[in-house]
C-alpha cells in the first residue's frame, strides 16, 4: 500500500527533515511564437515577471536563460560581418557567428532589472555534428564551437553587468556529455564548462531518462572525458553531506535525484492536474507531496526541492497577457499550498530559495 504523506507515519519524520527548501531552475527560451503567432519577446517576459513578482516560488525561480546561437556565416557574408566589428569565429575550417532574435538584448536587461537569478542554458543540437544536423561526427568541433560560443556569451553578458559569477547549467533537450548521442557527441562538456566558472549542472531529472545519472543523489565530480562520463567510476563521484569536502576546485556538480519527472517538472504537474475537479486535484496533490518527501534529496537535514519547466514555452500563452505557464497555474498554486501546510502541520519550515542561494548553504555545509 503506498505511503501517504499524512499522519505519524510522514516521510519528514522517517528521514529527519528539519526543514524544506524548494528551488526552481526554469528552462527560460523566449523567441517562439505564442498561440496568436506574435514572438515571444520581451512583453511576454515582462508580464511574467508582473505575475510572478507576488509569488515566493516565483520570484526566486532561476532563470536557465537560452540566448544566442551559432550559425554558419557565408564567406562573402563573413568579411562584411569581421569589416563591421561584429563577431565572427572560424572554427575546424568554417566561419560561425552568432545568432538571436531581435529583443533578446532588452530581455536580458529586464531580467537584471528584476534582480532575477540568471544562468546559462544552451541548445547546441542545431549547430553541432550529429543526428539532427545530419552531419557526421565530430566532437573535438563541436567542443570548439561550445567553447568558442560560451566565452563570447559570458563576455557580453558581464559587460551588460549581468551577475553571471558562479552560473548554474542545463543542457539542451537533456543529453548532457553525450548521454544522448542523436544531441550531443561532445566528450569534454563538462570540463569545457567546468573551465568557464560553471558551478554544476541542474538538467537531471530528465526528460530523457537514460541520461539521468545512476547515482540518485546530489553528487560532485571530476571533469573526465567520454560518453556520459559523469556516470563513471573515474569521475569519482562524492555525494554532497557535511564535511564532505565535495567542493573542491576541481569538482563539478551533478545535481541528481530518484524523485520521478512527473513531479519535479511543473510542466508535467500543470499538464496532469489542469482540468480536475477539486476531489481529484485533492487526491493528486496529496500523492505529490508524498512523493516529494520520500524521493527529494536530504542533506544535513534539509529536504531540497527541485523542480523545472519551460516559462515562456510557446502553447502556454494565447497573448502577451493570456498565459497558463506553471508558475502561476492553479494545479501548481495547490501544490505548493499542500506541501506548505504539510510542513507546518509537523513544525517543519518551508522556504523558498534561487539555485545561488542554495548553493552557498551547501558549500556551507560542505565544509
Amino acid at each position: 500500500m503506498p505511503d501517504t504523506p499524512w499522519g505519524s507515519d510522514s516521510w519528514l519524520i522517517r528521514r529527519g527533515v528539519k526543514r524544506v527548501i524548494q528551488f526552481h531552475v526554469d528552462h527560460y527560451e523566449p523567441g517562439r511564437k505564442d498561440r496568436g503567432g506574435n514572438v515571444m519577446g520581451l512583453e511576454h517576459v515582462n508580464s511574467w515577471l508582473k505575475d510572478t513578482a507576488q509569488l515566493p516560488w516565483g520570484v526566486k525561480a532561476s532563470l536557465i536563460y537560452k540566448s544566442m546561437w551559432l550559425t554558419k556565416i557565408p564567406p562573402e557574408a563573413a568579411a562584411n560581418r569581421r569589416e563591421k566589428g561584429i563577431p565572427v569565429w572560424e572554427v575546424g575550417g568554417t566561419d560561425f557567428g552568432v545568432h538571436s532574435f531581435g529583443e533578446d538584448t532588452e530581455i536580458v536587461q529586464a531580467l537584471v532589472a528584476a534582480q532575477r537569478d540568471f544562468h546559462i542554458h544552451v541548445h547546441h543540437e542545431h549547430w553541432t555534428s550529429g543526428t539532427l544536423t545530419k552531419t557526421p561526427v565530430d566532437g573535438k568541433t563541436d567542443a570548439l564551437k561550445l567553447d568558442t560560443m560560451l566565452g563570447w556569451l559570458l563576455e557580453r553578458y558581464r559587460n551588460m553587468g549581468v551577475p553571471i559569477e558562479d552560473w548554474g547549467f542545463v543542457h539542451g533537450a537533456w543529453a548532457l556529455q553525450g548521454s544522448d548521442t542523436n544531441i550531443c557527441n561532445i566528450t569534454n562538456e563538462i570540463e569545457i564548462l567546468h573551465k568557464h566558472g560553471c558551478i554544476g549542472d541542474f538538467t537531471f531529472p530528465a526528460g530523457r531518462p537514460w541520461c539521468d545519472p545512476m547515482l540518485k543523489v546530489p553528487h560532485t565530480v571530476l571533469p573526465v572525458h567520454g560518453h556520459k562520463a559523469y556516470d563513471t567510476n573515474a569521475a569519482k563521484p562524492l555525494r554532497l553531506e557535511r564535511g564532505a569536502h565535495a567542493f573542491t576546485p576541481d569538482r563539478f556538480l551533478i545535481w541528481s535525484t530518484p524523485l520521478h519527472t512527473n513531479f519535479s517538472s511543473l510542466d508535467n504537474v500543470t499538464r496532469q492536474f489542469l482540468g480536475k475537479d477539486q476531489k481529484e486535484l485533492l487526491a493528486m496533490s496529496n500523492r505529490a507531496v508524498g512523493e516529494v518527501f520520500q524521493h527529494s534529496p536530504v542533506i544535513d537535514g534539509t529536504l531540497y526541492y527541485k523542480t523545472h519547466a519551460h516559462s515562456l514555452k510557446d502553447s502556454y500563452w494565447r497573448n502577451t497577457t493570456d498565459h497558463e505557464s506553471p508558475l502561476t497555474s492553479v494545479p501548481v498554486r495547490q501544490l505548493f499550498r499542500h506541501l506548505n501546510s504539510h510542513c507546518r502541520d509537523y513544525g517543519v519550515p518551508m522556504d523558498f530559495k534561487t539555485l545561488r542561494e542554495v548553493m552557498v548553504e551547501l558549500r556551507e555545509v560542505d565544509r
